[in-house]
Parts: structure tokens; sequence; C-alpha cells
């Protein structure tokens, strides 16, 4: 069932496009606070979501706000999808010049909105990379007001989406769902679903492969709030990096899937294995995402869980990068790659 207001073709600027799965509770709160910042953008915004076949309340919460919404459509899916096929049905029902994927238990900082329209407005970007806050899961505790702890009023431009990354990192920045506005017609245009099962944070395959070397522009101001279970209050981007807690348990578990991952990307030349050699995540050494890697793909060799097509794709990835040129860690790493490689074939 998809339920809509009229809009006219090329109106919307901005889809605010949110996959769900039994978070009515959440999922209201998150439309509410985008409800007490729409009314001066109504004919700018539309609301898109995708009902994954929930069991709660969530149907009745979409109805409700469906009437406060001036441009508002939804689909209930009659099967469970997965995390990215969700996304990706949500992101192909948008219609906006722009497409917001927004987690459906986050929330939106008092004028995140409107920063947002207004930056998309004032520039020709096809890409724009948000800042945000934290709080804890019961939004009882603000963890953190600004995780890049950037100033508020930074508007910052990458030439390109691989120069962002090498300073601030393939992951814990535009790893997040809402971390990113960009063209949804760009983004449709790749075939996602290559991606799928590989790495907790899919959508970065579309992302690279669409707008890696296209200009982007990092808004400094926190526009919304992450909603997360960590509870540590000390916790900032910084801390994130050195301390290597990112927050994907899949995406860390399975090294074979991030190392098939990225060499796609390295294939098809969406990005170069300089760029993971050199991104923010690379500097502390000793747990950089190359490191990590390799450190996982060792634990599922010992685990007896790499199939021989597995064992292939990581070491197409290895061979990607110029070893001469990195520290002799990641060298002994890669060395201790390849001899369990070596005992798990005998």
């Amino acid at each position: 069932m998809i339920l809509w207001r009229y809009l006219l073709p090329g109106k919307i600027l901005l889809s605010i496009a949110i996959p769900t799965f039994n978070r009515a509770d959440q999922l209201a709160f998150c439309l509410n606070s985008i409800l007490e910042q729409s009314s001066p953008l109504n004919d700018k915004i539309e609301i898109v979501i995708s009902n994954n076949n929930s069991s709660d309340a969530t149907s009745e919460v979409i109805r409700k706000y469906a009437r406060k919404f001036k441009h508002f459509r939804y689909v209930e899916q009659a099967r469970k999808l997965s995390i990215e096929e969700n996304a990706n049905a949500v992101a192909r029902l948008a219609k906006g010049k722009f497409l917001w994927l927004f987690g459906d238990d986050d929330y939106l900082e008092p004028n995140g909105l409107k920063i947002v329209v207004d930056t998309i407005k004032e520039s020709d970007s096809h890409f724009y990379i948000l800042n945000r806050s934290r709080a804890n899961d019961d939004l009882s505790k603000k963890i953190v007001e600004n995780w890049m702890d950037v100033p508020d009023e930074l508007i910052l431009d990458y030439d390109t989406l691989l120069s962002f990354v090498e300073e601030w990192g393939f992951i814990s920045i535009i790893g997040f769902y809402n971390a990113s506005v960009f063209n949804r017609k760009m983004y449709l245009r790749v075939d996602a679903e290559k991606y799928y099962n590989l790495f907790l944070y899919a959508h970065l395959g579309a992302h690279f492969e669409a707008f890696s070397r296209s200009p982007v522009k990092l808004v400094g101001y926190p526009v919304f709030c992450h909603r997360t279970m960590i509870q540590d209050t000390s916790r900032r981007f910084d801390s994130d990096i050195n301390n290597q807690t990112f927050s994907g348990v899949r995406a860390f578990d399975d090294g074979v899937g991030m190392a098939l991952f990225f060499d796609k990307l390295l294939e098809i030349g969406a990005i170069e294995a300089r760029n993971i050699a050199v991104s923010r995540e690379f500097i502390n050494k000793r747990r950089s995402l190359l490191w990590h890697i390799m450190d996982r793909i060792i634990f599922c060799e010992k685990c007896n869980a790499v199939t021989e097509e597995g064992r292939l794709a990581y070491k197409s990835f290895l061979d990607k990068f110029d070893w001469d040129s990195l520290d002799e860690i990641f060298v002994s790493k890669r060395d201790a790659v390849l001899a369990v490689a070596q005992e798990a074939e005998r």
C-alpha cells in the first residue's frame, strides 16, 4: 500500500527517506522532530517511508503523521526485507532532487532542516556531509554535542569525496546513513545490490561509485542527533578513531567481506588503494582500517570460516596496495595473513 499527496514533477528539493522496522515510538519522535521544522519548508521537502513488515504500531504512527505533512508517501512491504533492500526501496520511492536517508530512531536538532535546505539551495554540489550529535538510547543523556568537533558555522568544500575520506576516513562519518545528502538520480544509477551482505555500510558502495570524484560540502553544524546504545559521555570522533570502537559489529567481524567490498570499488576505479592507505582511519597505525581488515581475515581463517572464493577475494584486495611504501607493521600483518592462508590451503 502506498499513500501519497500530489506532487508536481521536479517540485521537491529534498526527500527525507526513512526505512523503518518495529520502532513505532522512535519513529514518532523522529517524525515529530521533522514536523516541528517543516512548516516554512513544506513546498521543498517530502517524507517517504518504507515500513519493513513491522509487527508493532508502526503503521498506525505512519498514518497519523501522513495527515500532518504536505508531501508524505509510504509503502508497506509485504515481506521483511534486508536492511539494504529496505533502504534501497525507500530511496526509489523518493521524488526529490536530493535524497536524505534518515534513521527511524534519530531526530533533527533545532534548525537542522533549514540549514540543510539552505545549504543545498546556495550551492551546486551533488554530495553534502552532515555533522551530528549523539544521545543515549532513552534520550536521557546527550553523549556528544558535536561529533566532529568542528565549529557549528563551518561550511567547508572538498574537491572530491575521496579527498574528504583521506582526511576523515571511510566509516566514522559517512558510514552513518544520516550523515549525507546527495543527488538522488546519480545515486540510483548505481546497482547497489552487488554490495549487499558484504559490509554493514553497503550504501557506501553506491556513494563511491556515484560521487567519489564529485565536489562535496561539509556542514559543521550538528543538524541531527544519532541515538546510540553507547553510554560513554566522553566519546567523540577522535576517540573512536584512536580506540577503533566503530559502531558496526557485522562490519568489523568479517574482514573477508570488507576486503571483497573494497576490492569491488578498487576494481571499478571508484577508489584507489592510496585513499585507504592515507585516510583518517589510518593515522593510528596499529588500529587502522587496513590493519583491522587484515586482523579479522586472520581470525576468520583460524575459525575455518573462509571459502576459496573469499580467499581469492581478499588476496586480490591485498595485491592492490604498494606495500613498499607502507610501514613495516602493515607488511608484517600482510605476511601473517598470507601465512594463515597458506596453512588453510594445505
